[in-house]
């Protein structure tokens, strides 16, 4: 649980997965990974997409995350569904601005936690803003989904699971959960965005072949 929420918390996008799980074996009550966030020795991402703590922040409170989902585990049982391990995530890392993006990310790493979730708590999910984004997207495409964002997400990912894979005849995908359905409407929408306007002209590309459009090209002769 402290790993998952150091990873996202920080929004490692250093491969420092190993060296958080070093400092908190180290220490499991979480004094090594905080004196590691204090002296700048383990990065944190304040300012970047969606993160909302500074490293004393989140320092300070991720070894009492930790404890308080045990707790709550052992105390009340498994989590119900993803939206209340989010939001009690979301609240034991709240310091000021709820850090609910990051807290939603890190309820969904716990899902790989055996112990945190009921069997059936997957069906059902926060929506971050990417995600969001995505399910406005497919809207378009089919404007029968559900206006409910739930509802319209549980049925994607029923036509999902009933779809069969290309080349695997009746291998379906049947392991499909709301939470795999969020995590690829966010990615949708990041492809879209980037397909259509692209990130900088140099950056646009044809998805068809992966190659420069012709705006991209017009670029890179003119620098």
């Amino acid at each position: 649980v402290m790993l998952a929420a150091a990873l996202r918390f920080t929004g490692s996008r250093r491969g420092e997965a190993q060296r958080l799980a070093r400092l908190i074996d180290e220490d499991v009550g979480g004094g090594a990974l905080a004196a590691a966030l204090e002296s700048n020795d383990i990065k944190c991402g304040v300012g970047t997409y969606q993160m909302t703590l500074n490293r004393r922040q989140v320092g300070s409170r991720i070894a009492s995350l930790g404890a308080a989902v045990a707790d709550r585990v052992s105390e009340q049982g498994a989590f119900g569904d993803m939206a209340e391990a989010s939001d009690f995530v979301a609240e034991a890392m709240t310091f000021g601005a709820r850090p609910q993006f990051s807290a939603n990310e890190t309820a969904k790493d716990l899902a790989y936690v055996p112990g945190v979730f009921s069997e059936d708590a997957l069906s059902r999910c926060r929506l971050g803003p990417g995600a969001r984004k995505g399910l406005a997207l497919v809207r378009k495409l089919d404007e029968g989904l559900p206006t409910d964002d739930e509802e319209a997400v549980k049925q994607v990912c029923e036509r999902l699971r009933r779809t069969e894979r290309e080349g695997l005849g009746e291998d379906r995908l049947e392991w499909m959960q709301a939470i795999d359905v969020e995590q690829a409407l966010c990615e949708f929408a990041k492809y879209e965005a980037y397909r259509s306007t692209g990130i900088t002209p140099m950056k646009r590309f044809s998805p068809a072949t992966g190659t420069e459009t012709p705006a991209a090209a017009k670029a890179e002769a003119a620098a």
